[in-house]
């Protein structure tokens, strides 16, 4: 095990016992606040092709942007995607979600998250033009880009999959305060984001 991997492996675990801390209400107050600051965001106003994460017991919630993006009226609808991740073929794509009811509709995966059958043939976003905004999830961030991950590497290839085709999308990083830190350790292949929004940070 490199040094680098020895450091991301010890910051997976500090991170995991300090959310465990964190109390439902806690953790469901700081995901309001999350929210909020991205739904008032340029950013996201601006984006019309959105990609949003399913969330897992220890990253924000995404139920409230989910729906926010799906139940868009304006003339110009904005478009969500969602992962699905091959753990096979070792890869994520990104494919369109169209309401509500088609959310309901899917299954959940072995990690309790819904996601679109294998062989559920739906559009896929680079293939169709590419996105206008990334939402990732993270076990740790730092407020310069810096994302620690699960260890899989699905978003790092997903987001040079996207520069690599032409389409270069916003990327925000939806964190708990809990998981800002000073510094995170990162290789040649860790891919930095844009932006970090968390519940203790200022209004952009």
């Amino acid at each position: 095990m490199t040094p680098i991997q020895l450091a991301k492996k010890e910051l997976r675990q500090a991170m995991k016992l300090k959310l465990a801390q964190l109390t439902s209400e806690e953790k469901a107050g700081q995901s309001q606040r999350v929210t909020e600051l991205l739904l008032q965001s340029e950013i996201y106003q601006k984006s019309r092709k959105i990609s949003i994460f399913l969330n897992m017991k220890n990253e924000i919630q995404t139920s409230t942007i989910l729906s926010d993006i799906l139940s868009s009226t304006t003339t110009a609808p904005r478009m969500c995607f969602i992962p699905r991740y091959s753990v096979e073929r070792n890869e994520m794509e990104m494919l369109r979600l169209y309401s509500l009811s088609d959310f309901d509709s899917l299954k959940e995966d072995k990690w309790g998250i819904k996601q679109p059958a294998m062989d559920d043939e739906r559009e896929e976003a680079i293939q169709s033009g590419g996105l206008d905004l990334i939402l990732v999830p993270g076990v740790a961030f730092s407020t310069s880009g810096a994302r620690l991950g699960h260890g899989k590497g699905f978003y790092d290839r997903y987001l040079r999959k996207c520069r690599e085709s032409g389409c270069r999308p916003v990327t925000i990083g939806l964190a708990f305060n809990e998981q800002i830190c000073e510094h995170v350790p990162c290789s040649e292949n860790d891919v930095l984001l844009d932006h970090i929004f968390y519940a203790a940070m200022k209004s952009t």
